[in-house]
């Protein structure tokens, strides 16, 4: 896709979705959700929700795995991995509420460790079998707050940057990206082997595709 495509499907995205997902209460993957004012909507538009592709990553998660969600919003993924035996953490930014994810968890008996964090910046040293994340995939900055949901230029290659310190050996990161985005963030996907799990086709999004990530081998320290 080229650039002027790119910016303009990026404008169309901050200016139509925002409008289309309200505050309320939402039932997704037998799950009852409340969307707060400021967090982004799970299924802004019938049919624009990724809940199967998120439930597929957490059906091919090893049995009781220590989980991470970033930037949980509403709470689907992490309570949908708590949900199936996890053991999961899931973060939000510190500005973003975090009390109606907390309240579905209770309401649930769902156990899961809500913390306020930009990215990793809450986890210390943490590692974690596997870390669930749909990032804000737009390479353009946000300028305004509501579109911190989409546009994340320095986010996405900060969590790439971020990610093998966070995770045990032999884990994954499962991360839904549009296929048009990934030319632009290159470099950073060259440092994990990278494995197709599916794909859906949305409108504006195009075709958005469930990969799994792992580190691939760094050189050997010097002296070995």
């Amino acid at each position: 896709m080229n650039d002027l495509l790119y910016r303009a499907r990026t404008r169309v995205m901050c200016a139509l979705l925002p409008r289309l997902g309200r505050p309320g209460r939402v039932s997704l993957g037998g799950l009852e959700l409340e969307v707060e004012q400021g967090v982004h909507h799970p299924a802004p538009l019938w049919g624009l929700s990724v809940a199967a592709l998120q439930e597929l990553a957490v059906a091919r998660l090893p049995q009781d795995s220590k989980v991470l969600e970033l930037g949980t919003g509403a709470g689907f993924w992490a309570l949908a991995a708590a949900r199936a035996g996890h053991r999961v953490t899931a973060t939000e930014l510190p500005e973003v509420p975090l009390h109606a994810p907390r309240a579905a968890a209770a309401h649930l008996g769902l156990t899961v460790r809500f913390l306020a964090s930009d990215l990793f910046e809450a986890l210390a040293k943490e590692r974690f079998d596997a870390v669930l994340f749909n990032p804000p995939f737009h390479d353009a900055e946000p300028r305004r707050p509501e579109e911190r949901a989409w546009c994340g230029r320095s986010t996405v290659r900060r969590f790439f940057e971020e990610l093998p310190a966070h995770l045990v050996p032999g884990g994954s990161a499962w991360v839904l990206m549009p296929r048009a985005d990934q030319a632009r963030y290159g470099p950073q996907l060259s440092r994990f082997e990278r494995a197709l799990v599916d794909r859906r086709w949305f409108p504006i999004l195009g075709t958005l595709e469930l990969l799994q990530l792992s580190p691939r081998p760094g050189p050997p320290a010097p002296g070995r």
